[in-house]
């Protein structure tokens, strides 16, 4: 009898667990000096916020300047060569790493700098490390928003899925 009751509270005390997980919310900003946040038309900006896109790419400035540098070299030498890459050479070319993530959803919120402090916030090196955990029973969060400020207490509110890649 006791041990039923010890399974019911083990059981109980489990269930709580889960339904305590937090939402989980990293902001992306536009000015970042530190990431770069893509889509697949281009930088996240406010005049391409509500755009039609499916994946959002977080990326180092640091690395995605120097790999623009190294693809303008790659296009150079192919321009002095005078002719097209061959498939070789294309696959070849420098490749930037990024962490991409796919757009569940997406609206405008309005949300005062009170309400946002209140919200389960969370940064870049908390992302790399937590957020492409798929199918770990230790997952630190429910579900994960972006939000991208458009004007003083306006956000679009952006419901990703766990990254695509781990890196």
């Amino acid at each position: 009898m006791n041990v039923i009751k010890i399974l019911v509270v083990l059981a109980f005390v489990t269930l709580q667990g889960f339904a305590q997980k937090k939402d989980a919310y990293f902001l992306l900003d536009e000015n970042s000096t530190e990431h770069i946040f893509s889509t697949g038309t281009g930088e996240l900006t406010k005049e391409r916020s509500l755009s039609d896109f499916s994946i959002i790419y977080l990326l180092s400035r640091n690395q995605y300047e120097t790999h623009k540098n190294d693809l303008q070299k790659f296009e150079q030498k192919l321009k002095d060569l005078g002719r097209n890459p061959t498939r070789e050479e294309f696959n070849q070319r420098p490749r930037l790493r990024s962490w991409d993530f796919k757009v569940i959803s997406r609206k405008k919120i309005d949300i005062s700098d009170c309400e946002l402090k209140k919200l389960n916030l969370v940064d870049f090196n908390w992302l790399k490390y937590n957020s492409w955990t798929e199918n770990n029973p230790n997952i630190l969060f429910k579900d994960l928003y972006f939000l991208f400020k458009i004007k003083k207490d306006k956000y679009i509110s952006y419901k990703v899925g766990r990254t695509l890649i781990a890196h």
